[in-house]
């Protein structure tokens, strides 16, 4: 799937990227009435068990890391590309990189010597935003833009515009935002686990023009990635 690549945003400098942690999940209906509690991430005593939206919030929860985001799924990856893209201010994209860095959604790698320069790729962690970009996206088209997509996104391979949804695979349909309920649970994703993004070889090799082959890189050469193999195999 690719991702967004709409032109970049007016954004106010002078605003405030403080961390947003109130609580926004705890909620025990998706779409129809709910009932939501706690007052932080992790909910207080008492309150609605831990939210793993609000979590995500503290590591992407402002208007510059989605953006940057944003330009790295467009293949952007030095420093001064993402400067100049979106205009923001050296301190501001130091510190959000390093952030991003930090948890595991971009990984640092040099690419050049005297003087050392550095670029910033996405992990299989950032990778797996993409659909929340996607969705972003496609609410501001849908609602925000009166003259309708200044972007489509379609699937590379056969040119489909995309477009996204919830479908059960046990019910085998698709179904609306109404019909989503909640239940208590931790569950944790093994070795098993099926992959989100498995590794498919399509008729059309992806080239360095597209955004998901330009940002795809594995977090760790000691740690195989197939998505990374593939991409590495059909650009050799």
């Amino acid at each position: 799937m690719q991702t967004p690549g709409a032109s970049v945003m007016p954004i106010d400098e002078s605003e405030s990227h403080a961390d947003d942690r109130r609580t926004i999940g705890g909620e025990s209906r998706v779409g129809g009435e709910s009932r939501v509690g706690g007052s932080g991430p992790g909910g207080s005593a008492g309150a609605a068990p831990a939210c793993s939206i609000a979590a995500s919030l503290g590591i992407v929860g402002d208007r510059w890391t989605i953006l940057i985001l944003r330009d790295a799924f467009r293949g952007l990856r030095r420093f001064d590309e993402f400067r100049r893209d979106l205009d923001i201010p050296r301190a501001v994209l130091a510190e959000r990189l390093r952030r991003l860095v930090e948890h595991g959604v971009m990984v640092k790698r040099a690419y050049q010597e005297r003087p050392t320069r550095y670029e910033y790729r996405l992990t299989r962690m950032g990778l797996e935003l993409s659909p929340i970009l996607v969705s972003l996206m496609q609410w501001g088209d849908r609602w925000l833009s009166e003259d309708g997509a200044p972007t489509l996104l379609v699937h590379e391979v056969c040119g489909t515009e995309v477009d996204l949804g919830f479908h059960c695979f046990t019910c085998e349909r698709d179904f609306s935002p109404t019909e989503i309920t909640s239940r208590p649970g931790h569950p944790e994703r093994g070795p098993d686990s099926p992959d989100p993004y498995p590794a498919s070889p399509g008729p059309s090799s992806p080239g360095p023009s597209s955004p998901g082959v330009a940002a795809l890189e594995s977090a760790s050469p000691d740690h195989p990635d197939p998505i990374a193999d593939h991409v590495r195999e059909n650009n050799a």
